[in-house]
């Protein structure tokens, strides 16, 4: 038979001190030991699951609505996505180690339970459930971004706009997929402070032209003319549509 976890240990290492032992008990108890001891399912740490999977999504949004002011709604659903998704969460209890504390069935523990992404990533939000049941949404919010904001802003960054190159690789891709061409058509002034011209070409007609003292920094340019324009050129480099045809 499994031992019990020390309580007191643990409310103290997490820092959960105004958490009960029995709540945060239910919180670690995986429905397969109430099976086992045939328990009430209501025992086990599915409804502080379910709680603590609202109080995650409310507390990620907050963040990220607060961190990204010009972000739009899809940008942050996406974003909230990958930070509240399995494998984010069992990375989180992971750090935690969760998996010393959960307790399960014998043969939920024999088959490895204590490391599958889907349990821990469950007792992480019955955690959070049990927090916010003990101690409100101050104290979830505090320790859903102690363990996870790190995390929410490496997504963050990683979310940084398309430069215009980019952009406008996607926007041709997604017409004809193909990709443009970008030409350097002059180069003036001395080493030290040299200026480039770059067009920015597609099926031979001229989408853009831009300058800057870096061929990089001119195709930069370049792009984001082309996207200025793109009212008048994409037309042309459209496919037909079935009732063009």
């Amino acid at each position: 038979m499994q031992q019990e976890p020390d309580w007191e240990a643990l409310r103290a290492k997490w820092g959960l001190y105004d958490v009960p032992a029995r709540i945060l008990r239910q919180a670690l108890t995986h429905p397969s030991l109430l099976d086992e001891q045939d328990l009430p399912s209501y025992e086990s740490n599915q409804r502080l699951e379910f709680l603590g999977d609202a109080v995650l999504g409310l507390v990620v949004s907050e963040y990220l609505y607060r961190a990204m002011p010009e972000a739009r709604e899809g940008e942050l659903t996406a974003i909230k996505s990958q930070a509240v998704r399995r494998e984010t969460l069992a990375e989180m209890a992971a750090a935690l180690d969760i998996g010393a504390y959960v307790l399960l069935g014998p043969q939920e523990r024999a088959t490895g339970g204590t490391d599958k992404p889907s349990i821990l990533a469950d007792c992480v939000e019955a955690v959070i459930g049990a927090v916010y049941i003990a101690s409100g949404l101050e104290a979830a919010r505090q320790f859903v971004l102690a363990n996870l904001g790190e995390r929410v802003d490496e997504l963050v960054e990683e979310s940084s706009p398309l430069d215009p190159k980019s952009e406008l690789q996607q926007v041709l891709q997604a017409m004809v997929q193909q990709l443009p061409v970008y030409v350097t058509v002059a180069e003036e002034g001395p080493p030290h402070d040299r200026r480039f011209e770059v067009e920015v070409r597609f099926g031979g007609r001229r989408l853009g032209t831009g300058t800057g003292t870096s061929k990089q920094r001119a195709q930069q340019s370049a792009a984001t003319q082309a996207l200025e324009r793109r009212d008048e050129w994409l037309p042309e480099v459209a496919p037909p549509s079935d009732e063009d045809e």
